[in-house]
């Protein structure tokens, strides 16, 4: 499951990830994204993931699609928040901070409000 939250006062995005991510979760995700991305200037995003059981192979390829289809998304991120408990998923956040010209920080669960305040400031 994904849900978001959207400010556009803020240029902020909240992402929640629970479970397994199936293909409808991220058709509709995708579908509602889009519009947005192409209209910030710059993105502060905070991104929870707990309890993470993987994709379905056809998630996954909608998520490369839409990864294609906006480019310029990473070029936009201001500030990107984590919230993970997974040490491999860390690692992996690590390996793509290179590509992401703003700033990235990984938080714990237990500093969700910090990672938050962090993600606006």
């Amino acid at each position: 499951m994904i849900r978001y939250e959207y400010q556009p006062e803020n240029n902020y995005l909240e992402f929640s990830i629970k479970g397994k991510i199936a293909k409808k979760d991220f058709e509709g995700l995708a579908k509602d994204l889009g519009p947005i991305f192409d209209e910030m200037n710059e993105i502060r995003v905070m991104e929870v993931i707990e309890d993470f059981k993987g994709m379905e192979a056809s998630a996954l390829w909608e998520d490369i699609k839409f990864g294609f289809q906006h480019l310029g998304i990473i070029r936009k991120m201001k500030k990107v928040a984590l919230v993970v408990n997974e040490t491999w998923i860390e690692t992996l956040m690590k390996l793509m901070t290179p590509i992401i010209p703003g700033e990235v920080k990984i938080f714990k669960p237990e500093e969700m409000a910090a990672a938050r305040a962090w993600a606006l400031s």
